[in-house]
C-alpha cells in the first residue's frame, strides 16, 4: 500500500552574506563600542580622546568602562531580534549579532590566563579592586551564551554549523582591518 508522506525539506541559506555582514559590521561594532565609553565620559563631563579602537578618558570610571561591552552585547541582542522580528534578513541580524561576540570570549580567555589586563573589564575590577576574574568571568557567560545562542538561531535558519568557521575568519579580518586603520589614521 503506498502513502503520501510529507517530506521535509531543510532549506540551507548561502553562508557568504553572512561572512560578508559579519566583517562589515565587526569593522563597524568597534567604532560602535567604543561610542559606549564615549557617552558615558560625555555625559559625566569627563573629557577624553576617542579613535577606532579606544577611548582615553581623562579619568577611568568603572560605568565608562563597562559601557563599552554592555553597547556590544546590546547591539548582538538588537540584531538578533531584528531577525526574529522579520525587520531584517538573516544574513545582517546574525553578522550584528557575530560582529559583536564572536571574538570577546576570546578576548576574556586571554584576558583570564594570558595575563591580558589592559582590556575594559580588567581595568574595570582594578578601579573597584576586585580579581580581575570576578567581572571578567560573567562578561564571558554573556558573551558566550549570546554567541551560542546566536548560533543556535543561525541553525534555525538554516545555516549550517560549519558557516561559523567563515564567519569567525570575517570577524576577525574585520577586527584586524579596524587595529591597522586605527594605527594608520590615530598613530595607537
Amino acid at each position: 500500500m503506498l502513502t503520501s508522506q510529507t517530506v521535509a525539506t531543510r532549506v540551507r541559506s548561502s553562508p557568504w552574506p553572512l561572512v560578508g555582514w559579519s566583517f562589515v559590521f565587526t569593522a563597524l561594532g568597534f567604532p560602535f563600542h567604543e561610542l559606549g565609553h564615549a557617552v558615558v565620559y560625555y555625559f559625566s563631563g569627563n573629557d577624553f580622546l576617542m579613535t577606532l579602537n579606544r577611548v582615553l578618558p581623562a579619568q577611568e570610571t568603572v560605568a565608562g568602562l563597562l559601557a563599552g561591552p554592555l553597547a556590544s552585547l546590546v547591539l548582538a541582542w538588537l540584531g538578533l531580534w531584528a531577525v526574529s522580528s522579520g525587520k531584517l534578513r538573516p544574513a545582517a541580524g546574525f553578522g550584528i549579532a557575530l560582529g559583536q561576540v564572536f571574538h570577546r570570549p576570546f578576548l576574556h580567555i586571554g584576558m583570564l590566563f594570558f595575563g591580558l589586563a589592559e582590556n575594559d573589564e580588567a581595568m574595570a575590577a582594578d578601579l573597584l579592586g576586585l580579581p580581575h576574574a570576578a567581572l571578567i568571568i560573567p562578561s564571558f557567560l554573556l558573551f558566550t551564551a549570546t554567541l551560542l545562542w546566536t548560533a543556535r538561531r543561525m541553525r534555525a535558519h538554516g545555516y549550517p554549523f560549519w558557516t561559523l568557521i567563515p564567519s569567525f575568519v570575517a570577524v576577525a579580518a574585520g577586527g584586524v582591518i579596524v587595529l591597522y586603520l586605527d594605527y594608520i589614521i590615530f598613530g595607537v
